[in-house]
């Protein structure tokens, strides 16, 4: 595998950059020559990275002008860094209760697009565990925590999914059938969990709940994580009762009614 120096830098990346760090409170919105100016970058060059990067939701045309703002991809990015800063403060010391009473790997996901996010993680001390670092992301229908989240997402969202994405096997478990996937997400909002048996990630099971925000949304899912062979039919009936006391406790803190 060729592994690139941190020195070294995407010369087209770099400048897409550069444009966006053009806007400030003050300079909102910007013409193709007024970034041109202040990047010193020809015309033509400028021009053909906004489009892109309008294409892509991050720039934006103001009406009719000349002038583009930053967009909503940027928007939407930004707020999930502000909710997934917010909710781990708050999830912190309930995960960590979780792992220590687990001695298993548990962590925090959010929705990130057609994916799950991984913003927060405590691992098992096991030699052989489970790792699910912060930052990992991995399709909805893969795994006990991505199925967990989508479950709980209104209709439209789950039919899109499911109609949109292609639905990639990971391992000989993954579920790859739309009918199949539905099913699978019926049960999961009637009994409030998840479970899954190396879907994508091969010899490891996973448990999740879902955590639910002031409004009635499922906003995250806590998810404990352990190599297969430890994840005996008792042992899985006491990290559910665990785990769903977890996401009770999360939920409660972010202002949801459990009662």
């Amino acid at each position: 595998m060729l592994l690139m120096s941190k020195t070294q830098k995407v010369q087209s990346i770099e400048r897409a950059l550069s444009i966006l760090e053009c806007f400030s409170i003050n300079e909102t919105a910007l013409s193709i020559l007024e970034i041109s100016e202040k990047i010193d970058l020809p015309r033509p060059t400028i021009a053909r990275l906004v489009y892109t990067l309008e294409s892509r939701g991050y720039l934006m045309r103001k009406g009719s002008s000349k002038k583009y703002s930053l967009g909503m991809s940027l928007f939407r990015l930004g707020t999930i860094v502000q909710n997934s800063i917010q909710l781990s403060t708050v999830a912190r010391p309930i995960l960590k209760k979780l792992q220590a009473i687990s001695n298993e790997t548990v962590y925090l996901d959010v929705i990130d697009g057609n994916y799950r996010l991984c913003v927060l993680s405590f691992e098992s001390n096991h030699t052989i565990r489970s790792v699910v670092p912060v930052g990992q992301r991995s399709p909805l229908h893969a795994g006990s925590d991505g199925k967990v989240l989508l479950a709980y997402q209104p209709e439209k969202y789950i039919n899109d999914f499911i109609q949109n994405s292609y639905l990639k096997s990971f391992t000989a478990n993954t579920i790859t059938d739309p009918e199949r996937l539905k099913k699978e997400l019926s049960i999961i909002r009637e009994k409030g969990y998840s479970l899954s048996y190396a879907e994508y990630s091969p010899d490891s099971a996973g448990i999740s709940s879902p955590v639910w925000d002031g409004t009635g949304n499922v906003v995250a899912a806590i998810s404990l994580s352990l190599p297969q062979y430890r994840a005996t039919e008792d042992t899985v009936k006491i990290y559910i009762r665990e785990l769903q006391k977890a996401s009770q406790a999360l939920s409660r803190q972010l202002g949801a009614d459990m009662d």
